[in-house]
Parts: structure tokens; C-alpha cells; sequence
């Protein structure tokens, strides 16, 4: 909590919790609550780069049916562009690994605009 400069609400909370006539409502278990919301905090920031990964993957994706369906795709580009979208979801996917390792209760698939991004790998 003071990381994130909510020490005055913590002690407000912390308050609560000790007036509460609720058995199950203590400091203690107050704590575990943060310490969890912590965790998705700093979470927070490793889903919004993988988010970012995936949406310039799309465009990637985008770029190479682009340079597929042209009259006469150049051979050089065309592997330019597949070897940088390999790499790219390789990144995600080692992000994605990474993130369920540290936090395991984003331990389910991961799925972005109706696209699974681990397990079967970018599948639909």
C-alpha cells in the first residue's frame, strides 16, 4: 500500500475491519486482499504490453496477407514479414508463459478479440 500511496485509506480500512462484528473480516485477511490486489496491479502493466504485442501482431498478420495476394509478392518481403510475425508470437507467448508462472491465478487461457493467444496457439 505505500507503494501505490494508499496508506491513509489502508489504515482507514484496516479500521473497518477491526470494528466489523464478522469473525471472517480481520487485519490478517484484510492484508492477503492486498497483497492480491498488488499482484494485479503490477500484473496490470505485463497484460497491457502483451495486449500492445498482440494488436501490432495483427498488424503484421495484415501486412502479409497483403503482401501474399499481390500479383507478384516479393519473395525477400514476404519472408521478412512472416520471420518478424514468428518472432513477434513467440514474444507473446513467452510473455503469456512468464505471467501465468508469477501470478497464478491468470493461470486460464488467454483470450484477446476472440483469439486464444497460449495452449493452441493463436487459434481462433
Amino acid at each position: 500500500m505505500k507503494k501505490l500511496l494508499l496508506k491513509k485509506q489502508f489504515y482507514i480500512i484496516d479500521k473497518q475491519y477491526k470494528l466489523a462484528e464478522n469473525e471472517k473480516q480481520t487485519a490478517v485477511n484484510l492484508i492477503k486482499i492486498l497483497a492480491r490486489c498488488l499482484k494485479m496491479f503490477d500484473a496490470q502493466t505485463e497484460i497491457y504490453k502483451i495486449i500492445h504485442l498482440i494488436e501490432s501482431r495483427l498488424e503484421k498478420v495484415k501486412q502479409l496477407k497483403k503482401e501474399q495476394y499481390k500479383e507478384q509478392p516479393d519473395p525477400e518481403v514476404f519472408r521478412s514479414l512472416y520471420s518478424d510475425l514468428v518472432r513477434q508470437s513467440y514474444r507473446i507467448f513467452g510473455y503469456l508463459r512468464t505471467l501465468k508462472d508469477i501470478e497464478k491465478s491468470l493461470a486460464r487461457p488467454f483470450m484477446f478479440n476472440g483469439n486464444m493467444y497460449d495452449g493452441e496457439f493463436m487459434i481462433k
